[in-house]
């Protein structure tokens, strides 16, 4: 329809029982001092294919977290999810599994999500082809408990996407991603991206073991950002660095590319490759250096 259905009062619960999951086909804008609740007790899920947007009620004030409950999905399908200043979705009632799933619904083709500066999600989904905006560009978009990818293009922007702190996994069946922000792992958890996977920046904040017997390309800037990236899957290097554009590789502190043995050296694009070597405790002498030595090297 072309209503809008709006909430605005009070702390509302919503609970969808039945056969299938209910389906909101309006725009729906929550605006509220407090949150509202998708609870657990619900039988069913929650689909809205039309605009959603939580608003601040009272500048100034705590504004509408939407939070899902647990074992419970909300699909957010619609052209746009916007989420504003002092706005969040959670995922706390009942436990700590509720999913946000980003997967826009014929006609639109693409879904923009526009949040905050500071923006996190606990449990991510995404199938469907998404573009950030708002005071997020520029700043970093967390995701907390879990993060799956399997459809469509995350296009970033300028903004960085971490998967963490802690223990957070990262599963991807399908899907690309585009941007110039960076795609940082900051967790501890188990990093499975699937079939061949292309990033244009990746920054290693946390030990890096990849587990799928496929590709990643790091077309841009790798930041081994005081953690060692293992990419060596069943006996094969998996890692190619730079594409015929070139690519810097910059060693922060004790980061590193692991070469224990069985350990492979990862290939390397047909550019130019800059190593750039940051904080006080980088030693260029104990860095793996790969066979396919760089053309420049720029010592910081």
């Amino acid at each position: 329809g072309t209503g809008m259905l709006l909430f605005q009062t009070g702390l509302p619960v919503l609970t969808v029982v039945g056969a299938t999951a209910a389906t909101i086909a309006a725009d729906v804008r929550i605006s509220l001092d407090g949150q509202f609740t998708f609870t657990n007790a619900s039988t069913q899920n929650l689909v809205i294919t039309g605009n959603l947007t939580l608003n601040d009620k009272t500048a100034g004030a705590p504004g509408t977290n939407f939070d899902i409950g647990a074992g419970r999905t909300l699909t957010a399908a619609g052209a746009n999810v916007t989420v504003g200043t002092n706005c969040s979705f959670t995922a706390t009632t009942g436990g700590l599994t509720g999913i946000l799933l980003l997967d826009v619904a014929a006609p639109n083709t693409l879904l923009t999500f526009t949040v905050p500066n500071g923006s996190s999600v606990a449990n991510l989904t995404v199938a469907d082809n998404v573009a950030f905006a708002g005071a997020i560009l520029g700043n970093t978009f967390s995701v907390t408990t879990a993060m799956i990818h399997n459809g469509g293009d995350i296009n970033i922007g300028t903004a960085n996407l971490q998967i963490g702190a802690g223990a957070v996994p990262y599963t991807r069946t399908a899907g690309t991603y585009s941007g110039s922000g960076f795609f940082i792992w900051n967790s501890t958890g188990v990093f499975t991206h699937g079939p061949a996977l292309a990033l244009n920046n990746l920054r290693v904040s946390q030990a890096l073991a990849l587990v799928s017997a496929s590709g990643v390309t790091v077309n841009d800037y790798l930041d081994l950002n005081g953690a060692v990236f293992t990419q060596t899957v069943g006996g094969t290097a998996r890692l190619t660095i730079g594409d015929a554009n070139g690519v810097t590789v910059e060693v922060d502190g004790t980061g590193n590319i692991n070469n224990a043995a069985g350990q492979s050296a990862p290939a390397f694009g047909a550019g130019a490759t800059n190593y750039l070597f940051t904080n006080a405790a980088s030693a260029p002498n104990l860095f793996t250096w790969p066979t396919a030595q760089a053309n420049n090297v720029t010592v910081n």
